[in-house]
């Protein structure tokens, strides 16, 4: 592919990480919101917005009249993820197409039973999310992790897109939650001791 093509992907890249990023952030919104002492039905609504929001950049979206943007965030963040973290992300994904954003059968097995003449009976087996035993301590950890690799992608595109001769990334940029400085190419995210606490209290 040409020198052009190559700009045009890594443009559309770009725009699907920058929207990947929005949606880390949303997913992390919630799972801090998430609280054990808070009643079921809202544990359960922000769990499934968490879910929801998390799955975002891993499926395949609308890209744009003229294809602004990749349909989906490309696989440099889960092969950088450690034991643990894989097996959350894959469970969340799977919740996510089988009981969250789609009804399979498997998740929400119903049958008719026998019933009396003039009515209905039938069998279901209930669907939640919170008997789905999901670390929110551990989602939390991988959402912020992405958030994170996500913004590292940004500035390696820009200086992977920038045409010779253009100046060099600024040495430091404000993002959400701190300061992300480049030095010699390497890239460093500095976030306030508050930040990373436990709000909910």
């Amino acid at each position: 592919m040409g020198l052009g093509g190559d700009m045009v992907d890594e443009s559309a890249e770009f725009n699907r990480v920058s929207i990947s990023i929005k949606d880390m952030e949303e997913a992390s919104a919630y799972l801090v919101a998430y609280s054990d002492d808070q009643e079921e039905v809202i544990r359960r609504a922000l769990l499934t917005a968490a879910i929801v929001a998390y799955a975002r950049p891993f499926k395949r979206s609308n890209a744009g009249a003229s294809g602004q943007s990749t349909r989906k965030l490309s696989d440099f963040v889960e092969t950088r993820m450690d034991e643990r973290q894989r097996a959350l992300h894959d469970k969340v994904i799977a919740l996510r197409d089988q009981g969250v954003a789609h009804s399979d059968y498997d998740k929400k097995p119903t049958r008719r039973v026998p019933s009396a003449p003039r009515s209905v009976a039938r069998w279901s087996k209930p669907f939640d999310v919170l008997s789905e035993f999901i670390d929110i301590a551990i989602f939390r950890e991988v959402t912020r992790q992405i958030e994170n690799q996500c913004i590292s992608r940004l500035f390696v595109l820009t200086r992977e897109g920038r045409p010779h001769g253009h100046s060099e990334l600024p040495a430091s940029v404000s993002v959400q939650g701190g300061v992300m400085t480049v030095n010699d190419g390497e890239l460093k995210l500095q976030v306030k001791l508050q930040d990373l606490t436990d709000k909910r209290h």
